[in-house]
């Protein structure tokens, strides 16, 4: 009785080690992801809009270290706008697969403002969205000059 009860406690434990490495090595593939996606910011958000995972671009974007922005509401970084004139077909197919592509104007720590171009879905399993954050800034110079250079 002893030896089986060895036996199933050994055979639990490695179960449960099996399972939290492969936990483990999933979460840390997520993590490398999550990082590469550079300059882009990458925001992971629950239900009530607070930050719970971002990637270290969001320091460069924003001047918060990942750990501040981890305590930031996504009003703090983001101020949304509605989209204004006629938006590309691409932009419509995402919105009925449930991705929303929008310009909106970011926030840094310094308070200064700057357009970007946020894609957001919603968490199908979780109460909360996914945000990708671009800084399109120079998009947006090279669109002013375009306009107001002579044509010939």
């Amino acid at each position: 009785m002893t030896n089986g009860f060895i036996l199933w406690s050994l055979t639990l434990y490695l179960l449960a080690w099996l399972f939290w490495r492969d936990a483990r090595r999933r979460q840390d593939e997520l993590a490398t992801v999550v990082r590469s996606i550079i300059p882009d910011v990458l925001l992971v958000t629950d239900a009530t809009g607070k930050v719970w995972m971002c990637n270290p671009a969001v320091q460069a974007m924003f001047g918060y270290t990942p750990q501040e922005a981890l305590q930031c509401p996504t009003d703090a970084l983001l101020q949304d706008r509605p989209v204004a004139g006629t938006e590309h077909e691409i932009y419509e197919q995402m919105r009925r697969a449930g991705y929303e592509v929008r310009p909106a104007t970011g926030i840094r720590k310094d308070g200064a403002r700057f357009p970007v171009e946020i894609t957001t879905a919603r968490l199908l399993e979780q109460n909360g969205s996914v945000t990708l954050v671009r800084d399109i800034t120079e998009r947006r110079r090279v669109e002013q000059l375009r306009r107001t250079s002579p044509t010939y």
